[in-house]
């Protein structure tokens, strides 16, 4: 077992513990690490909690390679062409409708989790989790940004969560030095502090 999927698994068994305040006594033995929240009567809920972040720090400290696809090493961050946006990912070449351009991903967290990160700019929910690449500039995905206009969308997020994951699906052909627009979901909008300005054809 890989140092991360020790950490993984220790982390779902006190999030069980932590729903259920009991666990069989064959799964309490593997939280050897733990055994002071398990003794504890009764339990300290926020000990649990405070444990619950820190080992998943450490989890996320041990990630495995993030999954990649053919056409990562043709994409790069330059900047945006959507004004006071930082950078924008754009391809090196042409790439078919239909393609898995990149991957967006990251460390991993929990509704409990992600609700003591300092910032969210980069979290996405993916299924009945969270990802956020922040910490990982490897990611290529990160740097895409959202147009507002739907016209400009070139592509699209499509669920992995077997790999933690979304994929990012071209919706047409994308051609040499295009820049990639995605949608970031009405919830991201409902959720900044600042109205978007959507970017206009010229």
């Amino acid at each position: 077992m890989s140092s991360f999927e020790k950490e993984s698994t220790r982390l779902d068994l006190l999030e069980a513990f932590y729903e259920l305040a009991t666990l069989p006594d064959e799964m309490t033995g593997l939280l050897q690490e733990d055994v002071d929240l398990m003794e504890s009567s009764p339990t300290d809920f926020s000990a649990l909690k405070a444990r619950l972040l820190k080992v998943r720090r450490l989890m996320n400290s041990k990630l495995p390679p993030f999954p990649t696809t053919e056409w990562d090493e043709h994409l790069v961050p330059r900047p945006s062409q959507i004004p006071s946006s930082g950078l924008g990912l754009y391809s090196l070449c042409n790439i078919p409708a239909g393609s898995t351009l990149c991957y967006y991903t990251g460390s991993r967290h929990s509704y409990l989790s992600q609700k003591y990160l300092p910032s969210k700019a980069y979290l996405l929910q993916v299924s009945s989790f969270f990802v956020d690449p922040e910490d990982h500039p490897s990611v290529k995905a990160r740097y895409m940004n959202d147009p507002i206009t739907p016209s400009f969308y070139n592509v699209k997020f499509v669920e992995r969560p077997e790999i933690y994951s979304c994929a990012v699906i071209a919706m047409r052909d994308i051609v040499e030095g295009e820049e990639l627009y995605i949608s970031y979901g009405q919830a991201y909008w409902e959720q900044q502090k600042y109205e978007p300005t959507p970017l206009k054809h010229s």
